[in-house]
């Protein structure tokens, strides 16, 4: 059987492995010119995904198309008939959708107001130095989930704050904050709270925040304890919220 699977990142990849595994051909399509997704923008996890890909690269059953996008899909008795923006017409017997998520940008960003994937390339390990006044960081969570436009919680990115608090330690040690308005956590994630907790970074529940920035850091309003209260970071991390 010829699997179409469309979307070349850990899904995409994870799919065309096991209908591999099972004997069957695979034709994966991946509209960027890169395969990786999301992925391949994770300092910590491109590496992961390559070596999870080095797996089956080489599969003879495994053709992979980069760079293409499709226009429609059309069912026939036994197969679909996927056409492409470039006139291409391809014929598979079944269907994968792999085609990801997408990451809410943040509107406001700056020099030093990040989102998550800036503050990923900062502390990448590829930089031998980090930012010389990296000494007080704040992460906001739920921005962009757990609102009026996107209500729901994307269920990642409280545990995506904690491996980059985690990262950050195994370079440097500054003092951190997180705010949050729910904390979401699996398995192994809440003893890893726990650790951070004791290695001295703050959780912060409080809903209302205020951020101004400046050429020296960040200075951030919130309520709690029945007061608006203020304090200064080097940088604030805005976590980038996940999409359907």
């Amino acid at each position: 059987m010829r699997i179409g699977v469309i979307g070349g990142g850990i899904s995409g990849i994870s799919a065309a492995k096991v209908a591999l595994s099972l004997g069957h051909e695979v034709l994966l399509i991946e509209k960027e010119e890169k395969l990786g997704g999301l992925m391949s923008r994770i300092a910590n996890c491109r590496v992961g995904f390559q070596t999870f890909y080095d797996e089956i690269k080489n599969e003879p059953g495994l053709k992979i198309l980069t760079g293409k996008t499709i226009t429609n899909a059309e069912r026939k008795k036994d197969s679909f008939l996927l056409c492409l923006e470039s006139g291409e017409i391809l014929e598979v017997e079944r269907i994968v959708l792999a085609t990801g998520f997408g990451v809410c940008e943040p509107e406001m960003k700056g020099k030093r107001i990040l989102s998550s994937l800036d503050y990923d390339r900062i502390i990448d390990q590829k930089n031998e130095k980090l930012p010389e006044d990296f000494k007080r960081v704040a992460f906001v969570l739920c921005v962009g989930s757990r609102c009026k436009d996107f209500p729901l919680c994307s269920a990642a990115c409280c545990s995506y704050t904690l491996r980059q608090i985690k990262w950050t330690y195994m370079r440097t040690h500054p003092e951190i904050t997180v705010f949050y308005n729910d904390l979401r956590f699996f398995g192994q994630e809440f003893f890893l709270e726990k650790a951070l907790r004791e290695w001295g970074v703050r959780f912060l529940r409080t809903s209302s925040r205020s951020f101004e920035e400046d050429e020296t850091g960040v200075k951030v309003r919130y309520y709690a304890g029945g007061a608006i209260k203020e304090e200064r970071f080097d940088y604030l991390v805005l976590t980038n919220a996940l999409r359907p």
